[in-house]
């Protein structure tokens, strides 16, 4: 298990989507598929560097040193190729008065075409598309 990251950090908060219906519909295969959705994420969240803060039903609270969003996963995810993407930033924000350290990251895509063949038909919202995720661990965003 990783140390708690002190000085700059990214934060990680995943939430599986549709997973209150799959409960509803199929709780014994959510139960079995929960298992292995805890164990990759874990694996995956320690194997880059995260430090597991809290979890919650499906969902996990982590934290990387920003050196790894911006030395691994967004070389990772310009690897990717993904159509029509232009640029992506780690912008940070230190907030003095609170000592808190907020993360936003930035996508550049040449079009909106771009943008909705890359985020769906609810291109409006904030999400990691899947082809976007550097690893099964969703870090980009809000």
């Amino acid at each position: 298990m990783a140390e708690r990251p002190t000085g700059a950090v990214t934060f990680l908060f995943t939430d599986v989507e549709g997973s209150t219906q799959a409960w509803e519909q199929t709780p014994t295969e959510m139960d079995r598929a929960l298992e292995v959705h805890d164990r990759v994420l874990r694996g995956a969240i320690e194997s880059h560097g995260g430090y597991v803060f809290a979890t919650g039903g499906d969902s996990f609270s982590a934290a990387f040193y920003q050196a790894v969003v911006d030395g691994e996963v967004l070389p990772a995810i310009f690897d990717r190729h993904i159509p029509g993407l232009v640029g992506a930033h780690l912008m940070k924000a230190d907030r003095v008065e609170n000592e808190e350290v907020e993360f936003t990251t930035i996508m550049w895509f040449e079009s909106l075409d771009s943008v909705k063949n890359f985020m769906g038909e609810d291109y409006q919202r904030s999400r990691v598309p899947e082809n976007a995720q550097a690893s099964p661990v969703a870090i980009i965003g809000r």
